[in-house]
């Protein structure tokens, strides 16, 4: 019995010893002590305002690093925290009041962008949330300037897309749902959830309806429910993490989707806040890359501002950029991480040709884009063509890219009265549109009159369907998308553009194939049901990165080009009208609204330099 009590007691002490010097557990369980307590690994992000910082954890808790942000917001309390995929976002209230993207590569925080909190800095900001493509803010409200509570929808530059009165008073975390569901198909409902401190529940708003319910009760720490005070929340795309923080009663919280409290942390932190989970390790810079620049040609003699898209760009003393001998740079700006403004002279007697575009960020670290910029004899005028469908209109717009400026528009009534254009192609000396509809052809267009017409023209393939896009290969053919051909999916068709004649053709990956383009020889294709653009290479189709759009709900890609560097991308949805330049990796270069938008009949889009 005493050997039994002895071993008993050394066991008990080593495992005393065990905590004790395992230093890099900082989180002590109430009973459970899985091996790595998030399924989906990734990191916390989470916010300690006792010491004004941001600490990370990784998914057993233990501390990885820490970031001082008193330096960045000037404030002692951060109220939010998220992240976009590639930075982090701090929101802060107080003298600040606003809402920073910092790079968190380095021992210290980087501003890369600020933007003044909603609404016009009034009342207070709390916890931020990123869905993919915009930012969404809490705001406490004033009762200085009357202002209820209300959630923010924001666009990555801060102006306000709309707003939503809250059903609670005093909103505190938030956290964007897109949900991976488990092997039963269960998981919680899409959308945004925030926790308020004053009621004690999590709520969840449907920004499709848009719809606010109460989804669950905050957990009641051991002390008792008058020690609810739920700061902070998060989701790691299994489960939700909520911070309890009432200085005696700091906890963390791993809930179910449904609610269910599963296991609670104690903290060893004194004022804990928001928090945001991640897969991404914030100290691992991205990769830097120069993929594309605007204008992305000049004659010598000439002098205008240049912008550079790339990624992994960096703010700061030492920012350089070379556009190689003969071209001198002025005042390099940057502007995102994935943007930069120069302005450029190109000597008189620079050579004619490409020229590598080479980028340096202020710590030395450099990228070099292969043959981006050229140096021409005569101006190089980049245009895109543009087929609308809009109500009345049915037109083709000529769009000029070097300040996106509507130069010419033509009517397509010449060539069709009831239907308007589907795709646009440029074969190098002439302009072909397809048309849907009753008509159903390909035709070669004259763009000389005030209306366009047809020179000629032949039958699109006769399997029913809806005539899509058109685009040209290496070899001279034309190829042609047709939607909905089949119950199961589309059809291109590879055509003879001189007499119409089929000479091959492809399933597509989905039923609604829209624009198509070669790039570097190889064919793609966009789909408005799938929202991807996919590559087929070796008779296989492959989805290679979603199709971009300002917000979740908008995503509808019609129009599909190649200028030689990157795509361009034109998405048709009245709010969500825009044309978007893409790396071949699904990279967003840049975006601008035409001025033609607002009716969603944007179709098809080819892109033209000369």
């Amino acid at each position: 019995m005493k050997r039994a009590t002895l071993a008993l007691t050394v066991a008990m002490l080593a495992l005393a010893l065990m905590a004790l010097f395992a230093g890099c557990d900082v989180f002590a369980t109430d009973g459970d002590s899985p091996s790595s307590i998030v399924p989906a690994r990734g990191y916390f992000y989470i916010t300690d305002r006792n010491s004004a910082s941001i600490i990370m954890l990784d998914a057993d808790l233990r501390e990885l690093k820490r970031w001082n942000y008193f330096l960045v917001t000037g404030d002692s309390s951060i109220q939010g925290i998220t992240f976009d995929g590639k930075s982090l976002w701090i929101a802060s209230a107080g003298s600040t009041d606003k809402i920073f993207q910092v790079d968190a590569s380095s021992d210290s925080l980087v501003v890369l962008k600020s933007i003044d909190a909603p609404p016009q800095k009034q009342g207070t900001v709390r916890g931020i949330a990123w869905d993919g493509s915009n930012l969404w803010a809490l705001n406490s409200g004033s009762a200085t300037y009357a202002t209820p509570a209300r959630l923010y929808k924001l666009d990555p530059n801060g102006a306000v897309i709309s707003e939503f009165q809250l059903p609670s008073t005093d909103p505190r975390g938030l956290t964007y749902v897109n949900p991976i569901l488990d092997a039963y198909g269960r998981g919680p409902v899409p959308g945004l959830y925030y926790s308020d401190v004053t009621s004690d529940k999590i709520y969840r708003f449907n920004p499709s309806i848009p719809y606010f319910d109460t989804v669950f009760s905050s957990p009641k720490p051991p002390l008792g429910a008058s020690y609810i005070y739920p700061a902070g929340l998060t989701y790691d795309r299994t489960y939700f993490w909520l911070v309890n923080s009432s200085n005696v009663a700091d906890h963390l919280y791993r809930i179910s989707y449904n609610g269910r409290e599963q296991i609670r942390y104690d903290l060893p932190y004194p004022s804990m806040g928001a928090l945001t989970w991640a897969a991404a390790d914030v100290r691992v810079s991205e990769q830097m890359s120069v993929m594309s620049v605007s204008p992305a040609s000049g004659i010598p003699g000439a002098a205008f501002p240049v912008d550079i898209y790339g990624t992994g760009f960096k703010p700061g003393y030492g920012v350089a950029v070379d556009f190689g001998a003969g071209i001198s740079v002025i005042a390099p700006q940057f502007v995102s991480i994935s943007q930069l403004k120069v302005n450029i002279i190109i000597g008189s007697t620079a050579v004619l040709g490409k020229r590598d575009v080479k980028v340096t960020n202020p710590k030395g670290k450099f990228a070099i884009g292969t043959a981006l910029f050229e140096v021409t004899a005569t101006p190089k005028i980049p245009y895109l063509w543009l087929a609308d469908q809009a109500s009345g209109q049915y037109a083709v717009h000529k769009i000029r890219l070097t300040d996106t400026a509507l130069v010419k528009t033509w009517a397509t009534t010449g060539i069709l009265s009831s239907s308007g254009a589907q795709g646009l192609a440029f074969d190098g000396t002439n302009y072909w549109m397809s048309t849907s509809g009753t008509d159903r052809r390909i035709h070669k267009i004259d763009t000389t009159g005030v209306s366009l017409a047809s020179m000629s023209s032949f039958s699109a393939p006769a399997v029913g369907g809806t005539v899509r896009g058109i685009a040209f290969d290496g070899s001279g053919n034309i190829w042609v998308s047709l939607s909905v051909v089949t119950a199961g999916g589309g059809r291109i068709y590879k055509m003879n553009p001189a007499n119409g004649a089929v000479l091959d053709s492809v399933a597509t990956p989905g039923q609604n194939p829209r624009g198509i383009a070669f790039a570097n020889n190889v064919l793609y294709c966009n789909d408005t049901d799938l929202d991807s653009v996919y590559s087929y290479t070796a008779g296989i189709w492959s989805s290679k990165f979603q199709t971009p759009t300002t917000g979740g709900a908008s995503r509808f890609a019609t129009g599909l080009t190649w200028d030689g560097t990157s795509f361009w991308i034109a998405n048709s949805t009245t709010a969500s009208d825009y044309l978007f330049k893409v790396s071949l990796t699904g990279t967003v270069l840049q975006m601008f609204r035409p001025a033609v938008a607002g009716d969603p009949q944007f179709t098809g889009l080819t892109y033209v330099s000369q």
